[in-house]
């Protein structure tokens, strides 16, 4: 049968194009021994628009990074699909080894299967710039069973716009992690135009879980969401019909 869509009508459901891509992504956390300001130059400067000019397979925008706290850093790399994030693995292990000592232990990176929803281009930003945001990361405990597929198909096109429209989301990822210990968990992460953006979002979470129908997948509550100073970046553009 088909899944349950957020804003379906009666009758019989019928799937229909997603604007979203499927893709395989990085996720990697940082803990930041020395100060985050430092930490943070020294990786943008010598790490990531390296990372971004160098990988290949990246989609659009190609990096987002969230800092949350005084010592904690989530970063998202989304590829076309598992063959790109498997050959970027040497060289993203390489170039984290070259901040070991400004981090506390070595970071942790999983590839998941998801979707990204790139409802911005960010075509006013210069490739290969810093471009500030707000970033949103949440991981939702999911009941035993559910699916990559059950998951993500709550979020029909209906509830992307809706997201966009009324929280100002440029940008949406959504995984799930089938070998998380306790249980498959929903990965959720979204860019904001700024950080305050991103954090008056929570109130109103609630009612978007009850109107997508995810309640009914999840395990139970609280779900973990950290709001955070965000940066994104992407590669030069396809020129139009290329």
């Amino acid at each position: 049968g088909g899944f349950v869509g957020g804003g379906g009508s009666s009758g019989s459901w019928i799937p229909e194009a997603k604007c979203g891509v499927p893709c395989t992504v990085a996720v990697a956390r940082f803990k930041i021994r020395m100060c985050r300001r430092e930490f943070r130059e020294y990786y943008f400067s010598r790490i990531v628009v390296d990372m971004a000019k160098t990988l290949h397979g990246l989609l659009n925008p190609c990096i987002a990074m969230q800092f949350t706290g005084s010592n904690c850093m989530t970063q998202i790399v989304p590829y076309t699909d598992r063959k790109w994030a498997d050959i970027a693995t040497p060289q993203v292990l390489a170039k984290f080894d070259e901040v070991e000592f400004m981090l506390d232990g070595h970071p942790t990176r999983r590839l998941l299967e998801g979707t990204v929803w790139p409802i911005s281009a960010f075509s006013l930003d210069r490739p290969y710039e810093l471009i500030p945001c707000g970033m949103s990361f949440t991981t939702y405990p999911l009941k035993k069973g559910v699916t990559l597929e059950m998951w993500n198909g709550l979020y029909t096109n209906e509830i992307v716009k809706l997201l966009s429209s009324e929280f100002g989301i440029l940008w949406l990822f959504s995984a799930v992690d089938i070998a998380a210990e306790d249980g498959p968990v929903g990965v959720v992460s979204a860019l904001y135009l700024c950080e305050e953006a991103a954090q008056m979002v929570q109130p109103k979470i609630g009612e978007v879980l009850k109107r997508m129908g995810c309640l009914e997948l999840m395990r139970g509550l609280p779900y973990e969401r950290t709001v955070g100073k965000g940066w994104t970046l992407r590669t030069p553009l396809a020129a139009p019909g290329s």
